[in-house]
């Protein structure tokens, strides 16, 4: 990849005599430093992007293929495909405009298409087929079954000039980077599906028919590859009356599991499964059993039930919850068996509970909140049901039966944050204020409340919207003259009233306003076109969509403009700098769809919107448009009711080259595996790669600064590119990264981005692991306080599995590993373990006749070394070693009579995680070699020297892998390097605790640097978070150890994999 053009910069550096790199340039200041200015001016698309997005994201997940994967267009085919594709709307509008009418036939629908037929009766009529002589009128409705080869060249000239330089335009913004649409649109515009929203939302009645025939739509929508989000607070509590038949409700909870297990049964697009968002109203009786309902204890709970045929109703619940509470232990482990099972429970969810003014004002003022039954809208009477639920969560005390449901606001807040800081699980949206700030008043027109959330939440929806959403790239908008703001600020901040004042000067020259303003019109003209061109799997949302054509145009890159304009991530002028830029989006997309209600006309309901009436909401109608009301007293035109929103980029940020919409960058330097091999020849260090342009254009040792990050990481003291004497400060203090953020600074993003943006922003809060549970409930306090409209708060390393990672039941596996390792589960529950396994006769006798009919006629005899007899006590001594995962316990047992190792020992991390399941896995491998007579000095030279993407030292050694961690602590037996304590007996029963956590209180290894260090890194080394949690820290797609976490879901930065 060519880096953009470096050849225009400001603040020439101060170049430093040649000399020690870690002495000179180490002291250069804001002043003397050059940060480059980014532009793509490749002369080609390849040249444009980097590699890994040219030749692997393209490929693998937007560029079209045939029926056997391969791939049938190229990269610069793409946004050819996408541009002109979307423009074919301007045929409709133009044509209009000009009072002209474009009749069409059957023969230009969509060539290739595998429907035409049925195309050609869906826009020409009833029993017309694709190879009939028909025509029709062009319109909005049916422009999407064209083609833009079949209908361009014969349009009217100017009305084909003119689609034709839109085209132009489009296809410039993505090629150039500038612009980029979402993935369903990449994917999907100009092929068969056109499906071009990712997420929409519908809502369950309390109805049954409803309930189902909601079901019904959401499994349509997760076939043609979209995610849902349900507002389930309309239904009826648990314990409420049912009148048709004089039962009690079972309560929305259920109806979530039915939905859950349609989403987990139908692959989403054929490729994944759909994402879901359910929403429970903080006023619903069933509220406590919403927030707990992903808890481990809870899932345990369902699939206790469920399995026993001897308790399958509702009401047993309680018990088996106290069940499930008894097995797990006070760090959360649950007994191997039963491991899956704690996180199967709504797996297929992100769930948030929609708060109110009135509830936040309760738990401020300490007061009670009663909850309201969503059937009567009046207090709910609690019911014994209603007791029981809330004695399942020690609240039982607070419910007085035959009285309103009425409990402490603050014991409601408090299980709410208490789940997030554990779990990361409930999220928060401010549903009230969600509706304020809507483009409707609600009080007025309540079929325009919105009740619930796309599954990321960035979207708050009415029912049957939809997401329609494209990225500005921020990181090439800095003017080539761009100051740094460190230096500007010292010689003009004091110039002006307030940091808001100085910040809008500064951006006046350091943001190129011209080019911004550009993408703006057209990134809006895009998507209403979107809007236009797409097409929906429900009708009800294909109107839905079409009436309100609701667009949501972000941002993509802050994090990389704040670097080049000299601006600290999360500083508070940072964050006056994303409110400053998003208010601009926000005002200069509604002049362009105010425009484009010119010509088109305003979205359907506009009468009854607050447009119609800006002065009887003035200071709305103001802060969105930045327009005086009073100069549109009779109405302001809008083409789109809503125009701005800041999404997860994901995969569209890496392919526009950039850093992901409003998030901080995720990473500066981390290992990269330079060869194919698994384990790797070589491991490097590997750089952002506008942090290495940034050394360069600065005359700073990038081969220096990457040395001393290897040692660094080497020994597990690695803190960012701010503590490396190579790089100067003032270009270290730039490149924040996402664990260098308090949950707070992560919160102040977004609550800066929000007051720019009209619809809701995705961002997850970060959270260091050792923050308290105060710090959590101070950020949901916060957000509130300052204008958030939700609250996504994840703290590092407490989720070992999210949605859509549950394979207990696939066949197919991501890797040789992953298949070992189910093996091995299967191989423990069946035979007792992999001794057993290996002496059972009848497997003995499988393999004999599969061994014999693989190798035809040859008589192969294959002599099985007959395993020795495990003595009744043996003497053992117990070794810690450091690993890059962790601290491995391996505990050798020898043989009295020999003095020889008999058997081997190994565990390391969470008992059923990815990392001690390998490693158990290992050791027994290892004692059934030994216990067979093969020489532990050969088990040790094939140990030893296993590389893997993680080292750390110990004892003065470099410790590459476990399996070397593992070859080192026999070698260092063998060679009598570590002290032998007296022998301790062990009986067969003592031997085999081994395979739990060792609890060694005889020598040890000294741990090494990194147990020096204690762990310096660790805590925020998202890599370790995914250990710890018993995860594969491997991305399964490109194998890089660069996987996090990403609006609740793994991602791998490297090749923009998702698990969601």
């Amino acid at each position: 990849m060519q880096d953009p053009d470096p050849r225009q910069n400001r603040h020439p550096a101060a170049r430093s005599p040649r000399g020690d790199p870690r002495m000179s340039e180490s002291e250069l200041s804001a002043e003397e430093l050059t940060l480059p200015i980014k532009r793509t001016d490749g002369d080609t698309l390849e040249a444009r992007m980097t590699d890994n997005a040219y030749h692997n994201i393209l490929p693998a997940r937007y560029l079209r293929k045939d029926s056997n994967g391969e791939l049938t267009e190229t990269q610069e085919d793409l946004f050819e495909r996408v541009g002109t594709n979307i423009a074919l709307a301007e045929a409709v509008y133009e044509a209009e405009k000009r009072d002209l009418e474009i009749t069409v036939t059957p023969d230009q629908l969509k060539p290739g298409h595998p429907r035409r037929d049925e195309l050609a009766a869906e826009v020409f009529g009833e029993g017309i087929t694709a190879d009939d002589d028909a025509e029709t009128v062009l319109t909005e409705r049916n422009v999407n079954k064209f083609a833009y080869d079949t209908i361009v060249p014969e349009l009217p000239d100017e009305v084909r000039e003119h689609v034709e330089d839109v085209a132009e335009t489009f296809i410039e913004g993505m090629s150039e980077l500038s612009f980029m649409p979402n993935s369903p649109t990449l994917m999907n515009a100009g092929d068969e599906l056109q499906q071009l929203s990712a997420c929409f939302v519908m809502s369950p009645d309390d109805d049954l028919s409803d309930i189902h025939e909601t079901a019904k739509k959401a499994a349509e929508v997760f076939q043609s590859g979209g995610g849902v989000g349900y507002g389930f607070w309309q239904l009826r509590p648990f314990g409420d009356s049912v009148g048709s038949t004089g039962g009690i409700a079972s309560g929305p909870i259920t109806f979530m599991r039915t939905y859950d297990q349609l989403c987990e049964t139908i692959a989403q697009g054929g490729t994944r499964r759909g994402a879901q968002m359910g929403i429970m109203r903080v006023s619903h009786p069933d509220v406590i059993e919403f927030i707990h309902a992903k808890n481990k204890d809870v899932s345990l709970a369902h699939t206790l039930r469920l399995n026993d045929p001897d308790d399958y109703t509702y009401t047993t619940f309680s018990e088996a919850l106290e069940e499930a509470r008894s097995l797990i232990d006070e760090d959360g482990r649950v007994p191997k068996h039963l491991r899956n099972a704690v996180e199967g429970h709504l797996s297929n969810f992100n769930i948030s509970v929609g708060v109110t003014d009135d509830f936040m004002a309760a738990v401020q003022n300490g007061e009670e909140f009663t909850f309201t039954n969503p059937r009567t809208e009046e207090p709910h009477i609690a019911t014994e049901e209603t007791k029981e639920m809330y004695g399942r969560y020690d609240l039982g005390e607070h419910v007085e039966v035959g009285e309103p449901l009425s409990i402490p606001a603050e014991l409601i807040f408090e299980r709410i944050v208490e789940g997030a800081h554990e779990n990361g699980e409930p999220g928060v949206i401010y549903l009230e204020r969600v509706n304020k700030q809507h483009s409707f008043d609600v009080e007025a027109e309540p079929d325009h409340r919105i009740l619930a959330t796309n599954p990321c939440g960035e979207q708050p929806l009415e029912e049957h919207e939809a997401c329609n959403l494209g990225h500005i790239n921020l990181s090439t908008l800095a003017d080539q003259e761009a100051p740094d703001w460190r230096v500007w600020s010292e010689q003009h901040a004091d110039e002006y009233d307030t940091q808001a004042e100085a910040v809008d000067a500064f951006l006046e020259e350091a943001i190129d306003y011209a080019e911004f303003d550009e993408r703006i019109e057209y990134g809006t003209r895009f998507l209403e076109n979107v809007v236009t061109m797409s097409d929906f799997p429900v009708e009800e949302i294909e109107e839905k969509v079409r009436d309100m054509r609701k667009i949501g145009l972000g941002v993509m890159g802050l994090a990389q403009l704040y670097i080049q304009l000299g601006i600290k991530y999360g500083s508070d002028e940072g964050n006056e700098v994303a409110r400053q830029l998003m208010t601009h989006i926000n005002h200069g997309a509604k002049a362009t769809s105010h425009d484009l209600a010119e010509e088109r006309g305003s979205f359907a309901d506009w009468e009854d919107s607050k447009y119609a009436t800006p002065t009887e909401y003035r200071e709305w109608f103001e802060h969105q448009t930045g327009e005086d009301a009073d100069d549109w007293a009779d109405g302001f035109p809008i083409r789109n009711h809503n125009v701005t929103t800041i999404a997860p980029t994901g995969t569209t940020s890496m392919v526009g080259n950039t850093t992901g919409g409003c998030e901080p960058i995720y990473n500066v330097a981390y290992y990269k595996n330079v060869t194919d091999d698994v384990q790797g020849d070589e491991m490097l260090v590997e750089f952002d790669d506008y942090f290495l342009r940034t050394l360069e254009e600065n005359g700073i040792d990038v081969d220096a600064v990457k040395e001393e990050a290897q040692e660094q990481m080497a020994t597990n003291q690695f803190e960012g590119v701010e503590g490396l004497s190579t790089v100067p400060d003032a270009i270290g203090e730039l490149f924040v990264i996402t664990s260098d953020l308090s949950a707070k600074q992560h919160a102040a993003v977004q609550c800066a981005a929000q007051a720019g943006v009209d619809s809701a922003i995705s961002k997850t809060v970060n959270a260091p692991n050792d923050s308290t549970l105060e710090d959590a409930k101070e950020v949901f306090e916060w957000v509130y306080e300052n204008g958030g409209k939700g609250v996504t708060y994840y703290r590092d390393g407490t989720r070992s599995k999210q949605v859509l990672t549950t394979r207990a039941d696939n066949a197919d596996f991501a890797d040789e590993t992953e298949a070992a390792q189910a093996l091995v589960e299967q191989i423990d529950e069946i035979f007792g373990g992999l001794e057993q396994f290996l002496e059972s006769d009848e497997v003995r006798d499988v393999l004999e006749e599969d061994v014999g009919g693989l190798l035809d006629d040859e008589q192969v005899t294959v002599d099985f070394t007959e395993k020795r007899e495990r003595p009744d006590a043996l003497q053992g001594v117990s070794q810690r070693i450091d690993t890059g995962y962790g601290k491995v316990y391996v505990t050798i047992n020898e043989d009295p009579e020999t003095g020889q190792p008999f058997e081997l020992f190994a565990n390391i991390g969470h008992s059923g995680g990815f990392t001690n399941s390998f490693t158990e896995a290992l050791a027994k491998v290892i004692s059934t070699s030994l216990r067979s007579g093969v020489d532990p000095e050969e088990i040790v030279d094939e140990l030893c020297g296993t590389r893997s993407p993680k080292v750390a030292w110990d004892k003065g050694e470099q410790i590459q892998s476990i399996p070397d961690a593992i070859g080192t602590a026999m070698r260092r037996y063998l060679d009598d390097e570590i002290d032998k304590p007296y022998p301790k007996q062990q009986t067969l029963e003592e031997s085999a605790d081994a395979d739990t956590e060792v609890e060694y209180d005889g020598p040890q290894t000294d741990g090494g640097a990194a147990a020096a260090q204690g762990g310096a890194n660790a805590d925020d080394d998202a890599t370790q978070d995914l250990i710890d949690a018993g995860e594969s820290p491997e991305c399964p797609d490109c194998g890089s150890m660069s996987l996090y976490f990403s609006e609740g879901c793994k991602t791998c930065e490297s090749c923009g994999w998702s698990e969601c």
